[in-house]
């Protein structure tokens, strides 16, 4: 569903989808050749846009944990073996952290970026450290492989309705996805 959720976010912003078909033609030239890594390391805004998509619309909606010893967080003494909840969704959309949140901002991930981001940690949408997503990489790679591939030769155009994401033990679309592809 990331992917889906990129290219509905990419497909309405049509300033955002010009700024990654630049970098892709400038990176990837004519796209004959396979994907390298150092092609991928150099993706620098095609990563910011799927950054932004799982910051706006993750695929799940908590993250949950238990301290194996008594904690405090943010004032309050949680006792080993308390299930703790984080929000994913509620997290990515805090305006203290991303001012501007219900805009879809690739920019802000960018380091060069004087109004970047902050706090790196401010969204997790697969978790962090020993508990994070063991399928996260694999799943980054596949997301970026395929975006790169369709915009560097189509543009994508979403024309309806605004979705409304339903939540279904993962976040889903509530309308079909539409998309008008072209050749560039």
């Amino acid at each position: 569903m990331s992917t889906v959720f990129t290219l509905y976010y990419l497909a309405r912003h049509p300033d955002k989808q010009a700024r990654l078909q630049e970098e892709l033609d400038q990176v990837l030239g004519d796209g004959s050749q396979p994907l390298t890594s150092h092609q991928m390391a150099r993706l620098t805004y095609l990563k910011a846009c799927v950054k932004e998509t799982l910051r706006m619309q993750p695929i799940a909606s908590v993250v949950a944990r238990q301290p194996e010893k008594d904690i405090t967080l943010q004032g309050y003494n949680v006792k080993a073996g308390t299930y703790v909840y984080v929000s994913v969704k509620e997290a990515g959309m805090l305006e203290e952290y991303f001012p501007r949140a219900t805009e879809f901002l690739p920019e802000r991930w960018l380091r060069d970026n004087p109004d970047r981001l902050q706090n790196q940690f401010a969204t997790i949408p697969f978790s962090f450290g020993t508990r994070m997503c063991v399928g996260r990489r694999l799943a980054e790679q596949e997301i970026y492989v395929l975006l790169a591939r369709l915009f560097l030769k189509y543009n994508l155009e979403y024309k309806h309705e605004e979705w409304d994401p339903l939540f279904r033990i993962i976040y889903k679309p509530d309308k079909p996805q539409n998309f008008t592809m072209t050749e560039r």
